[in-house]
């Protein structure tokens, strides 16, 4: 019950994409010299360091340590169970490396916007009208989630209702699901 809850998690199913789309780059420091350059050319350039560093400011300013340790906390209030709840924040907070969130996310963001882009967005994000859209913009996010959540929600039950039928109905999914498709947990929503 517990992983169903957690895998169906919007803040999981982002965190697990990101790292995916991003994943290459986490590796960088992994690699020699070489393959560095072959596999990520932009680490090359001349100002990628210039462009990492602000992407390393963009990350404080735009708090994601916060926003990471406030989505587990939000996908720990889906969990019913208060012992479950609490190993599940007690894991999390032990073994989710936000820092290595932070570097996958700031090589990639050198290495994709150029310099002067990488300085608007500091000067823009440092200002008081980009600190105040930041805020907005996370205020929105959270007002939005359930209703977005509403929405992909109904299409994957949509599309599980389409797949039970299909896996009785041809022999060649019913070959690939003997048992059945499993079920499309549902996450309890907050109440507010």
């Amino acid at each position: 019950m517990i992983l169903k809850t957690i895998f169906r998690s919007d803040f999981f199913v982002f965190l697990t994409l990101f790292i995916l789309a991003f994943g290459p780059a986490a590796h960088a420091q992994e690699l020699s010299a070489e393959q560095t350059a072959q596999q990520h050319p932009a680490t090359q350039d001349a100002d990628f360091p210039d462009r990492y560093a602000i992407a390393k400011e963009l990350h404080v300013i735009w708090q994601t340590e916060t926003q990471v340790k406030e989505g587990i906390l939000e996908e720990a209030d889906a969990i019913q169970d208060p012992t479950e709840r609490k190993r599940f924040l007690d894991f999390m907070s032990r073994d989710l490396d936000i820092k290595k969130i932070e570097e996958i996310a700031s090589v990639a963001m050198a290495e994709n916007f150029t310099l002067h882009e990488m300085q608007a967005m500091k000067i823009y994000f440092t200002s008081p009208l980009g600190r105040s859209a930041e805020a907005k913009r996370r205020i929105i996010e959270r007002k939005m989630r359930p209703d977005i959540k509403a929405v992909v929600d109904a299409s994957l039950y949509k599309y599980q209702a389409e797949m039970q039928q299909r896996v009785q109905n041809d022999p060649r999914v019913k070959k690939m699901y003997p048992n059945g498709l499993p079920a499309i947990p549902q996450t309890p929503q907050k109440t507010q």
